[in-house]
């Protein structure tokens, strides 16, 4: 049985999810879109349905060697952090309408992430569950933080 065939998925949920590429890889991501909403990507900025996520001002951080703009982003009644590579030109995705029982997943280190702008949008069968906390991290103090 699967998490959400009891409850809908809803925006700003973490969700485990099988691979579209292959089914033995699980992934993770952020619901941004939901069955029947429009999802864009304008200059690296989400838009659900015509309007523009909510972003705050960010701060520039070093991982690895590279730049990150680190920010907090709110769709809805859901605020949560965000990474976007600062060597890259901004993300552009077409509008795409989600399909019927299906949702739209993106990470939230957009720029780098394998997601619904690569894959599609990720069939509810695929859905195994919904992240509840971080099990580990490199950032000091984010293992075992609730999501």
């Amino acid at each position: 049985k699967h998490a959400y065939d009891v409850q809908a998925p809803e925006r700003g949920q973490i969700i485990v999810f099988k691979s579209l590429d292959d089914e033995k890889f699980v992934l993770i991501g952020r619901i941004v879109g939901i069955s029947g909403d429009e999802v864009s990507f304008e200059a690296g900025k989400l838009f659900v349905n015509g309007n523009p996520a909510s972003r705050e001002p960010g701060r520039t951080v070093q991982v690895d060697g590279e730049s990150f703009e680190e920010t907090s982003e709110t769709l809805g009644s859901r605020t949560y952090p965000v990474w976007y590579l600062q060597t890259t030109n901004p993300t552009t995705f077409s509008a795409t309408k989600v399909a019927s029982d299906k949702v739209f997943v993106v990470g939230d280190n957009r720029d780098q992430a394998m997601d619904s702008r690569r894959y599609g949008a990720i069939p509810r069968a695929n859905i195994i569950g919904q992240a509840k906390k971080i099990a580990e991290s490199d950032t000091p103090g984010r293992a075992g933080k609730e999501l």
